[in-house]
């Protein structure tokens, strides 16, 4: 997929330093992991891109982190590259609470130094979600784009008619970007995959196992705005509104959620009712 990728990719010289820098870290007890991520774990970076990596201990070293610091700041200077290290106590970040960015970035890290296993261990086991937590990431989403752009009953105004009504049509557009936002929420639940960064979700959907039919057309023709009227919003959101019946008919076959059980779990979640 990084072949799309247009421009010089730097991934030698990125990976030759990191390694490195590993080798140097891992005569270190006190050093349990070093993980790759970003650029490092997609295996493209270019003159945009920094060397990320996270460090884990498994107790403090002020000797170790001292000469870490060093070392990094040599590799800049020689190569100038920006170099950027997260430094964690093994437990203590594993006790943490992720958040869901921090959480595609591990799923998709490249373990470059794992002591005895426990890291990659322990990080999966956290990062894992049954198929009743994907339910739940699919279920709240597909709601809201019932709300924004695609009402499940024909007696029911979209967002878009309430701003026509209101006599804000961008706002009505706006909702139509809202529901874009939704559509790639949703995929990426439907693929059992965390959200990446904004700037990469839509270029990572390429490496997704489903998405609906000529998705990539549907998408660039929603978020084109021609003219701020309510014409160009309903044509919008009619692209959005293909989009969420193929994946809504996929999420029932796979998932078994249909209208009605998506409408029940958000229910609970929001409102507590069972």
């Amino acid at each position: 997929m990084m072949d799309r990728l247009q421009g010089e990719n730097r991934i030698d010289s990125f990976v030759r330093i990191a390694d490195e820098i590993v080798k140097s870290l891992s005569h270190f007890s006190s050093v349990e992991g070093v993980l790759y991520i970003g650029g490092l774990a997609r295996g493209f970076v270019d003159r945009h891109s920094d060397l990320d990596m996270v460090v884990l201990f498994n107790n403090d070293d002020p000797y170790a982190k001292d000469f870490l610091s060093s070392l990094a700041a040599q590799h800049e200077d020689r190569s100038g590259l920006e170099i950027d290290i997260e430094v964690y106590f093994l437990d203590e970040y594993i006790s943490r609470e992720w958040n869901e960015y921090t959480r595609w970035d591990l799923s998709h890290a490249i373990y470059a130094f794992d002591r005895q296993g426990e890291v990659k261990k322990q990080f999966e086991r956290k990062l894992a979600l049954n198929d009743d937590e994907w339910r739940r990431r699919l279920a709240h989403p597909l709601v809201y784009l019932s709300w924004y752009c695609c009402p499940t009953d024909d007696y029911v105004p979209s967002m878009i008619d309430l701003w026509r009504d209101r006599g804000h049509l961008v706002s009505a557009q706006y909702s139509v970007n809202y529901g874009i936002d939704l559509i790639l929420e949703v995929i990426y639940a439907m693929n059992r995959s965390y959200l990446p960064a904004p700037k990469w979700r839509l270029f990572y959907t390429r490496e997704l196992n489903w998405l609906p039919t000529d998705f990539e057309n549907a998408l660039m023709d929603a978020m084109l705005v021609k003219g701020i009227d309510e014409a160009d919003s309903k044509r919008r959101a009619d692209q959005v509104c293909r989009l969420t019946q193929e994946i809504s008919g996929q999420v029932e076959r796979e998932f078994g959620l249909n209208r009605d059980a998506i409408r029940k779990i958000y229910i609970a979640d929001v409102y507590g009712i069972r």
